[in-house]
């Protein structure tokens, strides 16, 4: 089974959305991954300490692969409510129920068997007519089988935002096939107070997304402006992570995969 679920946070001591929308048999393999200045603060949840060298998102990240390398584990954004799609591709959602969560958990671990990289898709996104889709973006929730991934020497961590694109495609290039929900989604809130809004700017985002394409040509390329966020011009982008996946395939079976 699932060993254990993360969920990095910071400066949000008292408002714990998604450990709150949790059930407690989740609750009881979930620990909050905290700096060391929040020790102590949240009172009735379990907690891990991260070092203080590994400041912000991509490198909490980074120590968090580091301690999991042999486990099946979770990590989960700290804002986040979730829903389950009603059948037939309707756009209507409803809450989870505990049974949701049984059989989140449970099937999760068994396609991470085979799949080694589950993710569960925005809420906010049309359906897909199915209970899942593979080799397609993830972020916000993910799980993995550490004892089949890359070890965290093998990784690149250093884009401070765009860090779960930059790690799911490095993923999908080296052959490591995913599986997202579309039947269970999530919802969370962008750019909300807490977290990493002290160090996100648009400038960071923007510079982001400009090492994501250095890192991946050929499949990261830029996709227009969206305006009003943080007050400015956010610079777009659109990845293929199907190809990332499929070229892997091709480099590594050459003709045979023809």
């Amino acid at each position: 089974m699932i060993d254990i679920i993360y969920i990095p946070t910071l400066s949000r001591v008292g408002n714990q959305i998604t450990w709150n929308n949790l059930p407690d048999f989740v609750k009881e393999i979930s620990v909050l991954a905290i700096p060391s200045k929040e020790e102590n603060l949240h009172e009735g949840i379990s907690t891990v300490i991260v070092p203080d060298e590994f400041t912000g998102i991509a490198k909490t990240r980074e120590w968090l692969w580091s301690i999991s390398e042999n486990l099946k584990w979770g990590m989960f954004d700290d804002d986040l409510n979730f829903s389950v799609r009603t059948p037939n591709g309707e756009t209507s959602k409803r809450k989870f129920t505990n049974d949701d969560w049984k059989d989140l958990i449970s099937t999760t671990d068994s396609w991470l068997e085979e799949f080694f990289v589950v993710g569960v898709r925005q809420g906010n996104l049309p359906p897909r007519g199915n209970d899942y889709i593979e080799n397609s973006n993830i972020n916000t929730v993910y799980f993995f089988n550490g004892k089949e991934l890359p070890k965290v020497n093998e990784l690149d961590w250093s884009l401070q935002f765009a860090e779960d694109l930059h790690l799911n495609l490095q993923l999908l290039k080296s052959g490591y096939k995913n599986r997202i929900w579309d039947k269970y989604v999530f919802m969370g809130t962008q750019y909300a107070e807490g977290g990493c809004s002290d160090t996100r700017t648009l400038e960071t985002i923007n510079e982001s997304h400009e090492k994501l394409m250095k890192e991946h040509p050929g499949y990261v390329k830029w996709n227009g402006i969206t305006e009003g966020i943080l007050g400015g011009e956010m610079k777009k982008i659109r990845v293929s992570y199907k190809k990332a996946f499929d070229d892997s395939l091709k480099s590594t079976l050459g003709n045979f995969y023809e």
